[in-house]
């Protein structure tokens, strides 16, 4: 076969005279640069530019600089060219790629990377083998206790179930002993991993965009996609002054997490309570059906809940809070201007800020201030001396909606001071927010069981036990002061035992629930005593629990 020499020169002349499609498409590397983010309870939609140079007919950018967690299904690209007046470009088509030749990963975050996974993938396989183990144990117990079988039989159950029964004890307390020892290292080398703060390698995720253009022409390519590598979580201060009539100080923040392997640096941010349009897939959304269900009140002398909810703003009346009268402190301020433009999309609210904000793509939640307000309320002081001496700051707030509450966890502030936290869950169809926030001790409280009103008598077959407490609160301050006193007395749970009050000193009684409330508002100085008595009647044959 005769060898063909090429010359250069000869060479790029066959090149030229080949037909157009012949040539191998040119690719231009480009980067994403974020400029926006929406960020969403669990999920981010992100707004980022990159730049390249298009040729002359169809070219390749390839985009990198995206995070792992890209939905494709969330991808929109636009293309413009830089330059005024230049030629309109077509898009050709949008892909989503992984390219698995890009910068390896660091040794030392790949080695705590693939130890979390390895430990993850262990304790979800010991899990399951518990699991089965488990509901094998409760078959073999059903199987013994339920089968009708004669005494051999039974004897030869009974003999499988001691050794089957044995065998799973023995394997179940082998993998509660591995779950105990790599339990902790998966957390630690997950914690670990989330902390550091090194080069992580580059993300294998890549967008080509195939663009078409009459001249050779530098384009900016707009991009949005929503990512799961970051979210956001409400969290509230409450503050509070004792013995003042300002308003509860509400500062509303974000803390906002994220981990799409760039740092959001200088970005204009918006904060949603929503979900992003775009991850319907570009399809029409579907209604699913809303259901209302009761929400079940929570007894307030079962469970000292830090912040309830009242009723109605019928109740918070009677009860001496809604209103600023003789029982309570109120007085409104003007709130604090906030630092983001709060809007509505929908039913869901938004939150835009107003200065640039950085966020780290370290996992790690970053705290910014969304709104801070004054909300007025009206204070009084709670005590309930069966479960605690101690009275507490309370405010009921009211008008709430407008500061566009979420639920998170809040932390409450009494003269400075950090006095508890608790869920806020602002979501019942309530008119009035009733807060506590937290212990005060110009007021001291004892409740004293009364031994000559106390005592058991027995006529015939029926027991009388004669209960007697008095109850007596002091005021320190140098003003007056609106107090609540909570009681309770018992229900009988039984038809063949009889509870009857026979002292309240005038409380409020609810006989459904046993509590008893009073009101008092007192002068700086004076101390004032309640006295509650009750009397329980039962068969003598029967022993009964009082409290």
């Amino acid at each position: 076969m005769p060898f063909v020499r090429l010359s250069l020169f000869s060479l790029l002349l066959l090149t030229a005279a080949l037909p157009r499609t012949a040539r191998a498409q040119p690719t231009r590397p480009a980067r994403a640069e974020v400029t926006a983010v929406t960020v969403f309870r669990d999920r981010a939609q992100l707004t980022a530019t990159a730049r390249a140079v298009a040729e002359k007919g169809s070219t390749e950018i390839i985009v990198g600089g995206l995070p792992t967690g890209l939905d494709p299904a969330t991808v929109q690209v636009s293309a413009a060219a830089e330059e005024e007046g230049a030629n309109e470009l077509t898009l050709l088509g949008v892909e989503v790629r992984d390219d698995y030749t890009q910068e390896a990963v660091p040794r030392a975050f790949a080695v705590l990377r693939d130890s979390a996974r390895t430990a993850e993938a262990r304790v979800k396989v010991l899990t399951d083998q518990r699991e089965i183990l488990q509901k094998e144990e409760t078959a073999l117990l059903t199987a013994v206790s339920q089968g009708k079988v004669d005494s051999e039989e039974l004897e030869d159950l009974a003999d499988l179930y001691r050794s089957r029964a044995t065998a799973i004890r023995a394997q179940l307390q082998r993998i509660e002993a591995r779950l105990a020892t790599l339990t902790p290292r998966m957390t630690a080398w997950t914690q670990q991993m989330n902390a550091y703060d090194g080069p992580r390698g580059a993300s294998p995720v890549q967008l080509v965009v195939t663009l078409s253009s009459e001249v050779r022409t530098p384009v900016v390519l707009t991009l949005t996609y929503v990512t799961e590598d970051a979210g956001w979580a409400p969290t509230y201060d409450l503050r509070a002054a004792s013995g003042t009539a300002t308003p509860v100080q509400l500062v509303y923040k974000a803390d906002i997490r994220q981990s799409t392997g760039s740092d959001w640096r200088g970005i204009r941010l918006t904060l949603s309570g929503g979900a992003p349009v775009v991850s319907y897939g570009g399809g029409l959304p579907e209604l699913q059906t809303a259901y209302s269900r009761v929400r079940e009140p929570i007894p307030r002398l079962a469970t000292r809940e830090v912040a309830t909810m009242a009723a109605s703003g019928e109740e918070e009346r009677q009860a001496g809070f809604a209103e600023a009268d003789e029982t309570a402190w109120s007085a409104p301020r003007p709130a604090a201007p906030p630092p983001t433009t709060a809007n509505r999309d929908g039913s869901a609210i938004r939150f835009e800020l107003t200065n640039p904000f950085t966020v780290p793509a370290d996992g790690r939640p970053h705290t910014v201030e969304v709104q801070r307000a004054d909300l007025p309320a009206t204070y009084g002081l709670t005590v309930v001396p069966k479960l605690s001496e101690t009275a507490f700051l309370t405010a009921a707030v009211t008008g709430w909606e407008q500061y566009n509450l979420l639920p998170g966890r809040a932390n409450t502030y009494l003269d400075g001071t950090f006095t508890g936290a608790f869920d806020l869950d602002p979501g019942r169809t309530v008119d009035t927010l009733r807060l506590t926030l937290g212990p005060d001790r110009n007021v001291v409280v004892r409740r004293e069981k009364s031994r000559e009103f106390s005592k058991r008598a027995l006529f015939g077959a029926t027991i009388t036990d004669a209960v007697s407490y008095v109850i007596t609160a002091k005021n320190l301050r140098s003003q007056p002061t609106p107090l609540r006193v909570e009681e309770q007395i018992p229900v009988a749970a039984d038809s063949r035992i009889e509870v009857q009050a026979t002292e309240t000193s005038g409380a409020r009684h609810q006989p459904d629930t046993g509590h008893l409330t009073w009101q008092a508002r007192l002068q700086p100085g004076e101390t004032r005593a309640w006295k509650l008595a009750y009397e329980i009647k039962y068969p003598k044959k029967l022993t009964i629990t009082i409290e």
